[in-house]
């Protein structure tokens, strides 16, 4: 978990457009057909993260068949201190589905 302070200026280096997608995909404004999707998806967890808890993210995996990776930490996961095991696992998803 942040500071206050710190998590304050992190907050500030935000895309505004993610959020903006994100809501937008949760209110269905946005509609996705999973079975056009053709390339290989990673969903990550954060086993602390109460906005998008594992469940939901689990769920998402399955409905797009993809891989899913649970770490250890909190929604903002490369400002955790083991921010290097969550980019071991997407290295690694990388190596694995990259030609």
């Amino acid at each position: 978990m942040l500071e206050k302070k710190r998590a304050r200026v992190e907050y500030t280096k935000l895309g505004k457009d993610s959020a903006i997608v994100i809501k937008e995909m949760i209110l269905r404004k946005i509609k996705i057909d999973e079975n056009k999707v053709q390339c290989p998806f990673l969903f990550i967890a954060a086993k602390k993260d109460i906005g998008c808890p594992p469940e939901i993210v689990m769920q998402m995996a399955g409905k797009y068949n993809a891989d899913y990776q649970e770490f250890d930490c909190c929604h903002h996961f490369f400002l955790n201190k083991n921010w290097k095991d969550v980019a071991d696992g997407i290295n690694k998803f990388i190596s694995i589905h990259v030609c």
